[in-house]
């Protein structure tokens, strides 16, 4: 996830749009927790973008295919340190113990709202409804497998303890052994 904002409520509104389409997490609510900010600047002739401290510029008009090529191509190269792992949470991956694993899409999602409950932790229903937005029934026994299979990915793969906690309906991750 992460914070948009723009110069024109336009095109914020269209690319924010056109970005949850693709499957990228995008907010504009500064109470929503994220991972970083991309601003986006509207001029006469381009349309400027900011990753943090990463500037890119794309002349008017462009194909919105093209503008995504590019953006993931930096996205992906977007990382968070933790003391003992860097995610990537575009990318997929995590790296540690100078091995590097690729999550499934099921268990990106898992660690991308994890890392960002670390605080106060996630509820049980909200993680589940990230991760299967769709299903009806919950089944919290399919989201306890799920992070189950996670630790256990990690730690074969990557020699890597996640210390994941289950308390009164939330889920805690806690990066201090």
């Amino acid at each position: 996830m992460f914070k948009f904002s723009s110069n024109c409520n336009f095109t914020k509104k269209n690319i924010i749009s056109l970005l949850n389409q693709k499957g990228l997490m995008t907010t504009y609510d500064q109470k929503n927790k994220d991972f970083f900010h991309l601003k986006i600047s509207l001029s006469d002739k381009s349309l400027e973008v900011n990753i943090d401290k990463d500037n890119l510029s794309f002349s008017l008009p462009f194909e919105f295919h093209y503008f995504f090529s590019v953006l993931m191509k930096k996205l992906n190269n977007v990382s968070l340190n933790y003391p003992k792992f860097v995610y990537f949470p575009f990318k997929q991956t995590i790296i540690a113990n100078n091995n590097e694993a690729t999550l499934r899409n099921t268990h990106n999602t898992i660690m991308k709202n994890l890392l960002m409950s670390m605080e106060n932790g996630i509820s049980r229903k909200e993680l589940y409804f990230h991760i299967w937005p769709n299903d009806k029934d919950i089944q919290i026994n399919k989201l306890d497998t799920h992070l189950t299979n996670l630790k256990n990915y990690l730690l074969e793969n990557l020699n890597l303890k996640l210390n994941i906690i289950s308390q009164k309906n939330a889920v805690y991750l806690n990066l201090v052994d």
